[in-house]
């Protein structure tokens, strides 16, 4: 919500394959900059107009924590905002190796 201009869409379906269940929440902000997107999911990393640099990394710890994976991108031009997707294991979480 910080981020956005004026709409965030949440959506989620399950993989093709049906074995993951995808959770996808958009914006339409400016999206993240190139030079954040390998470091985003980092403790305590913010980028210029970040704050605390928990948040994200949480949510990547939670979903790992399940047996699942996140991801960001960009959305491609001409459309501007940032995708991000959970993927979680359509059978519960996965045991740990």
């Amino acid at each position: 919500m910080r981020y956005a201009e004026s709409e965030v869409k949440v959506s989620y379906g399950l993989t093709d394959q049906a074995e993951d269940i995808v959770i996808c929440i958009e914006d339409d902000g400016p999206g993240i900059d190139a030079a954040d997107l390998p470091h985003i999911f980092e403790r305590y990393y913010k980028g210029e107009a970040g704050s605390f640099g928990i948040g994200l990394s949480v949510v990547a710890s939670g979903i790992r924590y399940l047996g699942g994976h996140v991801m960001v991108e960009n959305k491609a031009k001409p459309q501007h905002g940032a995708c991000y997707r959970m993927y979680l294991p359509h059978s519960g979480p996965k045991p740990q190796q």
